[in-house]
């Protein structure tokens, strides 16, 4: 989730694709109301398959008006709540 094509080889989304593994992109986890449902819409499937998961790459000095965070900790509350 929030995987950001410029920085994983074209291989990689070729795996994903082939293995037929679901991902989202970077720009489809914005903060926004609709871009959060859409993507709670995509986690919905996995989440009684969840048994951990992990909050990666938050770097608070590079966190623009903390949408990072904030984004991170909406994930944490929707998996918890829905789990």
């Amino acid at each position: 989730m929030g995987i950001r094509q410029k920085s994983n080889a074209k291989e990689l989304f070729n795996i994903a694709k082939d293995d037929n593994i679901n991902f989202a992109i970077n720009y489809d986890c914005e903060s926004s109301s609709t871009e959060l449902e859409t993507l709670k819409n995509r986690l919905n499937p996995f989440i009684e398959k969840v048994i951990s998961f992990d909050i990666a790459k938050l770097n608070p000095s590079l966190d623009r008006d903390k949408l990072t965070a904030s984004l991170a900790a909406k994930i944490i509350d929707f998996v918890a709540m829905e789990h």
